[in-house]
């Protein structure tokens, strides 16, 4: 019973912070617009609980994501997917430290990847489907560069004050 009520608090947790995310995507002006508050969850996630169950959490976000389409379906979440997928890994193997530019750093490595993987899954949706979608290469990376800076910095900020006032971010001692 207790598994079952973390599963629904954690599914209500992220469909809030899904609406917390289209808020500031539909209220902030250009670029702020650009902070992607589901990548802030997602990392803050990860640190938080040192789980590869955030790879589910960001499949599980991206899936309300997809409800509403801004391009080919499937896109936007199987890079995000993928995305934390090497932010796990990356976490798990090299950046293993909870200080505040290991975090930022972190939070820069799975933007790109994001945006890489983005543009890759765009390019063959663009080519194998009978519609052909007109994109702006030039305008999705310049948008890329703006979510990534933005992005990093609110997160680092926000990092910086919860790693002042949490005890689960303080480094923990290794055997």
């Amino acid at each position: 019973m207790r598994k079952l009520l973390r599963l629904l608090a954690l599914i209500l947790i992220t469909l809030s912070v899904v609406v917390f995310h289209f808020t500031i995507a539909y209220t902030l002006p250009y670029p702020y617009d650009k902070i992607n508050v589901l990548f802030i969850y997602l990392l803050f996630y990860l640190l938080w609980s040192q789980s590869g169950s955030v790879v589910w959490v960001a499949f599980l976000t991206h899936i309300f994501i997809e409800v509403f389409p801004s391009s080919a379906f499937g896109v936007t979440l199987l890079s995000s997917t993928m995305a934390c997928v090497f932010s796990y890994w990356l976490s798990v193997y090299y950046i293993t430290n909870k200080k505040w530019y290991s975090a930022a750093v972190l939070m820069m490595f799975t933007l790109l990847c994001y945006r890489i993987f983005y543009s890759f899954f765009l390019f063959i949706a663009q080519r194998l489907g009978e519609n052909t979608l007109n994109i702006e290469w030039r305008e999705l990376w310049q948008l890329g560069i703006w979510e990534i800076v933005l992005t990093s910095l609110v997160f680092t900020l926000l990092y910086l004050l919860f790693y002042k006032f949490s005890k689960s971010f303080y480094r923990a001692i290794t055997k």
